[in-house]
């Protein structure tokens, strides 16, 4: 997830893990990747204020949209949806 420099979490070193992460795990079937970046990234690749307040922390806007960023996954998964 994105935060900002401010916490010592500057964009480029986040996209430098992720890709990574991406790197390590593109081969393996056991590993589904959920982009939890580029969703809550602004332009500049930091966190959005209204969604982690604290550039650090999501708040239930972020929750909410971090939960149907999961949903793809848990499908693949057969995890059951929780209405």
């Amino acid at each position: 997830m994105p935060s900002h420099a401010s916490k010592k979490r500057p964009a480029g070193k986040i996209q430098q893990l992720n890709a990574l992460v991406d790197d390590r795990v593109k081969a393996d079937p056991q590993f589904i990747r959920c982009d939890t970046y580029s969703i809550f990234a602004d332009e500049q690749g930091n966190a959005k204020k209204e969604e982690f307040p604290d550039l650090l922390h999501p708040n239930t806007a972020g929750y909410v949209q971090w939960a149907e960023a999961l949903r793809p996954v848990f499908a693949k998964l057969n995890f059951p949806r929780k209405q």
